[in-house]
This record gives structure tokens, sequence and C-alpha cells, in this order.
């Protein structure tokens, strides 16, 4: 009897033990459809877990999160500022990926304030959505500040943040920049989506590796207080307007604000991103020249016109026409998306002067935060990574292109001699005069193209164009004439910032040469970027730092 018994109830324990089994595993499966936990020796890699960031299924309007935590609403049914443009930008057609996630199913990878990265393969932009859900003890006078860091000036990923003229022979190692205030409510807030953006150049230096210590970005979220800001025009009590700075050292551009109003806190850019932005914050009340400002971004009028002008020619011509037909747009990327017309993303240097304080500030929970570099991983061959924490679910290179070194005008100068005749009518001196002819030396312009990109797109219709400031040159008070392809008029006279510039495939300049300095110099790029699948085109401009070199005569020197 005491045998039957026995066995009996091993059979209902084994029964109950398979039971609870299964059930853990089912449950494990339902509630992490996607997302995996590998583990390699005494290294653990977690591969997010994927979900449908387009919208395109209208049953889902929640967030992956563990049974019993409160649940998330997506971005674009939960509260956010984000502007709708941007938020209907994200279809997979267009080129938009899922990098990082960390919102999941998983209790055992569950974390507050949680966030997943998009990239966008054809553009080089990567958009960052945080949600916020446990932060505390925010002033309602702050502002929101970020930025991202990759520790060192190995690599050039950062190089096309914060500036509108890049110089490839000096790399950036962090990027910071100041959000404007929502429309409504504190600028920092729970149960509220946030959205941060990044661009990336193409850097070749960065290949994937089995090493537990592939390369990293850090992005952190901090606050700050501004009380006024000028960006060149009129003070304004508020920014309107996404500024920032790049910097090759750990230098933070607002780590230092505080009663600086008065002189320019440092050199940096507004980010222009949506094709309304210029729009948005006109004032058409009042006029170029008029008392006060005809903006609302603290810019001067007379930049803020030639800006607005430049994106609204842009916006009016076809995609396949821009390249070369670009005014007043040196660092852009203009349409890709099928879900609007045109979107523009852009940087507009400035010198920045801002007024407040950081008794306020604070660091956001766990920030910065780290995530492996795409296109630095390589798995072992069987999907396991020998790294801790995230890995990517899109690991290809990042960015769209870049250049191997700084490109090179040739400047081919002329001199003529003549008399100066005395109030005698006596020869006095002998003075002479010359010409200066730019162009672009096409030997000089070696782009790197990632090969992530030119297997999924065509780039076609490259341009180049020389860029000459006016600055502290002979060209301040003598103009510029003749250039151009097949005997055009010449070249355009341009804005770049606050600067004017003369822009044109070639560009002469009538001088005396009493005066002989040597303008800043650029050359500016810009091409069409076609994807395979059929998605929309769009055009890249990027201006870059360029060297000099001068021919007198039968000699050649380098400045």
């Amino acid at each position: 009897m005491k045998k039957k018994l026995k066995s009996k109830l091993l059979r209902v324990l084994l029964t109950v033990s398979l039971g609870l089994l299964l059930f853990t595993g089912c449950q494990k499966d339902l509630t992490n459809p996607s997302g995996k936990i590998s583990v390699k020796g005494s290294s653990d890699f977690i591969v997010p877990t994927s979900f449908n960031w387009e919208g395109t299924d209208p049953n889902f309007n929640w967030m992956p999160q563990p049974p019993g935590k409160d649940p998330i609403p997506t971005v674009w049914t939960g509260a956010s500022d984000i502007d709708p443009e941007i938020l209907k930008d994200c279809k997979s057609m267009d080129g938009w990926v899922l990098v990082y996630s960390t919102f999941t199913y998983d209790i055992n990878n569950y974390s507050q304030n949680p966030y997943y990265i998009l990239y966008n393969k054809y553009r080089g932009i990567m958009r960052v959505f945080l949600y916020v859900n446990s932060v505390s003890g925010i002033a309602n006078s702050t502002y929101l500040q970020d930025g991202i860091d990759l520790k060192t000036t190995s690599y050039s990923l950062l190089n096309f943040n914060g500036v509108d003229v890049a110089d490839v022979s000096q790399n950036k190692s962090r990027f910071d920049k100041a959000e404007p205030k929502p429309v409504s409510g504190p600028p920092f807030a729970n149960l509220k989506w946030y959205m941060l953006q990044y661009e990336f150049a193409y850097d070749p230096n960065i290949v994937a590796t089995t090493d537990a210590h592939p390369p990293q970005f850090w992005f952190y979220v901090n606050s700050v207080n501004i009380d006024s800001v000028r960006l060149g025009g009129t003070q304004q009590g508020t920014l309107n307007g996404t500024i920032g700075s790049s910097s090759s050292s750990s230098t933070n551009l607002f780590s230092n604000v505080a009663n600086t109003l008065g002189k320019p806190l440092g050199t940096g850019a507004l980010a222009a991103v949506g094709s309304n932005f210029f729009e948005n914050h006109y004032d058409p009340t009042l006029g170029l020249g008029l008392t006060g400002s005809n903006n609302n971004l603290g810019l001067s009028n007379s930049v803020f016109e030639s800006i607005r002008n430049g994106v609204n020619s842009a916006l009016s011509t076809a995609a396949g026409n821009l390249p070369g037909a670009i005014t007043n747009i040196f660092s852009a990327i203009i349409g890709g998306s099928s879900a609007t017309p045109q979107t523009v993303s852009l940087n507009l240097s400035t010198t920045i002067n801002l007024k407040g304080s950081i008794s306020s500030s604070f660091s956001f929970p766990s920030s910065p935060i780290p995530n492996y570099i795409p296109g630095s991983l390589k798995d072992d061959g069987t999907g396991n990574y020998n790294v801790v924490g995230y890995v990517p679910l899109y690991n290809q290179p990042l960015g769209v292109f870049n250049l191997k070194n700084r490109p090179i005008i040739k400047d081919v100068r002329w001199f003529d001699f003549y008399p100066i005749w005395d109030e005698y009518g006596e020869e006095d001196n002998e003075a002479f005069y010359g010409h200066d002819q730019y162009t672009v030396d096409p030997t000089s312009i070696n782009i790197i193209w990632n090969p992530a990109v030119t297997s999924v797109a065509t780039i076609s219709n490259i341009h180049t164009e020389v860029v000459l400031n006016e600055d502290n040159s002979h060209w301040a008070n003598i103009p510029v004439m003749g250039g151009g392809s097949g005997g055009s008029s010449g070249g355009k006279e341009e804005k770049l910032g606050s600067t004017r510039v003369w822009t044109g495939t070639t560009l002469t300049s009538w001088l005396d040469c009493s005066f002989l300095v040597f303008p800043d110099t650029y050359v500016r790029i810009s091409f069409n970027v076609t994807p395979n699948n059929g998605a929309p085109m769009f055009t890249i401009i990027k201006t870059f730092k360029a060297d000099v070199s001068t021919t007198w005569g039968n000699d050649t020197f380098n400045n």
C-alpha cells in the first residue's frame, strides 16, 4: 500500500514539475518573443527586442513591457512635443532600421527610462527616442541638454555634428547641445517622450572585431538653466532652437553657462530638423532691417533671411537638380522621406551667447548611457558575441561618406606692373596688380563611400564648388568676377552664417597686391543618393575646410 502511495505521489510531483517547466518555458516565449540572452564564457550579451516602430500595426499601441509593469504608449500615441514630420519619417523603406531598444517583455532586462534608437542607413542620421518615467526634482526653468561622446579622437564619426564647415584633419570626440522648451509643460517631465538626433560621418577605421571591448558611443541627458540667448542677433529670453557645438576635448560648451551674455560662449551651430523649421520661427510682421527681429531664434535678420530663402528654394527644387543649385546652405540633408514631400536636417554656424546658471542642473539617471558602435562587433560564427550588454540589431558601419584628406583649391596667380605718378607728373614708384583664379583640384577630392550604403543605393550628380570667405582678406573691398562652366557670368554671393562668401566652380579676383592676404577657402560637395528599393531620392550637402596650392609662374607652393 505504501509503495502504491509513494508511486502515485511521485507521478503527481513529476506531472506538476513538468507542468511548471512547460508553463515557465511558454511564459518566457510569450513575454520575450524576439529577444534572447546568450552566454559565452563569462560574458553576457543581450539581443534587443524588436517591435513595430513604424506604427503600421493599428493594434500596436503599447511598447514592450514585462507583465505587471505600467504600460507605456508608443511615441505616436503618447505625450511628446516631437514634430509630427519627424514621427512620420520612420519607414524602413526610407532606410530606417532599429539599432537598439531597452523596451523588453523580459523582466530580467527591465529598466526604467527606456529608449530605442533608429538609424537611417541612407542618410547617416541616428535618432534616440527616450521615454521618461522615473525622474524627479527637475526645476521647470531648466532646458534639456544632451550630447554624444566617443571619449576619443581616434574616430571621425562625429565630425559632421555642430558645424557647417567640417575639418577632416581634426576629429571631434563629443557633441553637446541644448534643446528648446516644449510647447506645453515643463522642459523635462515624467511619462513623456523625447527625441535626440545625431549625424555620423563614415569612418573606415571602425571594423568588426571579436574583442571583448569594441568601441562605444555614450549619449547623455542633463539639464541646464539659460536665462537668455543671442545667436549674433537680437537677445531672446527663450531658447527656441536647438544649439550645439562639437569638441575635440572633454569640454562641454554648456558647463560654463553663467552670466556670459556679454561675451561669446563659443562657436557652434543651430540645428534645424524638419522642412517647416524656419517658417515656424519666422515673424511676418517684422521686416528685414526693422528694429527687433523677424525671428525668435536670436539670429540676425540678414542671417535668418538668407538661410530661410535658401531652404525654401531647395524645397521648391526637384531633388535631382539640387546639386549646383543650392544657395546659402553648406551642411544639410534634404529629402529622402516617402511620408512627407521633403525633409530637412541642417546646421547653421553661429556665435553662441548665453546667460544663465547651472544651479539647478542635474544628471539623468544612469547617464551617460553606453552603446557599442554598429559595425564594430563580430560574432564568433555561431551568433555569439564576446561582449556584455546589448548588441546592435543593425550591425553595419555608420555614415554615408567622408573625405580622406582636406580638399585642395588651385590658385593660379598673374601679375602686371604699372607706374604710380606723383603730383608733379613724374614716376614716383612702381606697383603691380594681378588676379587669382581659384578652382577645385579634382585629384584632391578623395571621397570614402560607406560600402553599406553603396550596396543598397546609387550615388549620382556629385558637384564640387569653391567657397571663398572674404573675412580678414583682400576680398573685403574687391569684387569677384568670372567663373563657372560654359562661360557663365561668374560666382554667386552667398551667406555662410553671418559671413559673405563667394561660390562657384571657378572664381577670379582682381586685387592690388599690396594687400596680399589669402581668403579662407572651403569646398562644398553635394550629391544625390537614390535608394535601390524605389524610396525617394535625396541630396546631401557638406562643406569642408580646404588647403590652397598657389602657382606663381613656374613655382608652386602650398599655403
